[in-house]
């Protein structure tokens, strides 16, 4: 009795394979310096750095004076409350 070994006939149609392999590893190698190549030609901006250390807000200027208004106008109600 036979019996059919499944790694063994897939390791024998991979080393059958192997030309064809190298040919296409060797096709993405190219392909790949292809688009170094080409992405060396675009010129990437470099995000500015401000004299402010650490992140910035979530808010921007128009929405962080706003929040300032409504803090005030808050704290004015509960003293008004008093």
């Amino acid at each position: 009795m036979v019996v059919c070994n499944d790694y063994m006939n897939l390791t024998k149609d991979y080393l059958r394979n192997i030309p064809y392999y190298k040919v296409a590893v060797n096709n993405m190698v190219d392909d790949i310096r292809d688009m170094e190549e080409s992405l060396k030609d675009v010129s990437v901006k470099i995000a500015p750095y401000d004299a402010m250390p650490g992140g910035h807000s979530d808010m921007n200027e128009t929405e962080i004076k706003a929040a300032s208004r409504e803090k005030k106008l808050s704290q004015y109600k509960k003293r008004r409350m008093m």
